[in-house]
């Protein structure tokens, strides 16, 4: 929503100073508006119009290639958890749980894709898989102590 509000700034800013521009054009005296300084502007306007396209172009390109890389990765995600659904469904109902925490699992994914807040802090929040210990090193739960950090 910010975005829309310095959109319209940046317009009404323009038209400002565009309605400015014809005021002050009558004050500029005559000598300045000959042939020569008119061509001069109309030089320097392409210019900056070559180089605001070359900018946008490039920033355009750039978010396209964001886009279709976040689109290829999920993709790749779809296609892979529907192969391991596959293959759980192929080792029979002792793996209907696993298919339904995957299930679970992806369409929290697909929800925080989509924008909704509290399923990306679901889908998304690291606090539960990596406690802090004791003595203030993070592990994963399930790991194993190593070596002379061992449990007695």
């Amino acid at each position: 929503m910010a975005n829309a509000y310095v959109s319209v700034a940046v317009g009404l800013l323009t038209f400002g100073v565009g309605l400015l521009g014809l005021f002050l054009q009558r004050l500029v005296p005559e000598r300045h508006m000959s042939a020569g300084s008119r061509d001069m502007i109309g030089a320097v306007m392409g210019l900056l119009s070559l180089l605001l396209a070359l900018v946008l172009g490039t920033l355009v390109g750039s978010a396209y290639g964001f886009f279709a890389s976040q689109k290829a990765d999920v993709e790749s995600l779809c296609a892979r958890s529907l192969e391991l659904d596959l293959a759980f469904r192929q080792y029979g109902p002792e793996t209907e749980a696993l298919r339904k925490a995957l299930k679970t699992s992806m369409q929290e994914a697909l929800d925080a894709i989509e924008g909704d807040a509290e399923a990306y802090r679901r889908h998304f929040q690291l606090a539960g898989t990596c406690p802090s210990s004791r003595n203030g090193t993070t592990r994963y739960p399930h790991s194993p102590p190593i070596g002379r950090f061992s449990r007695s």
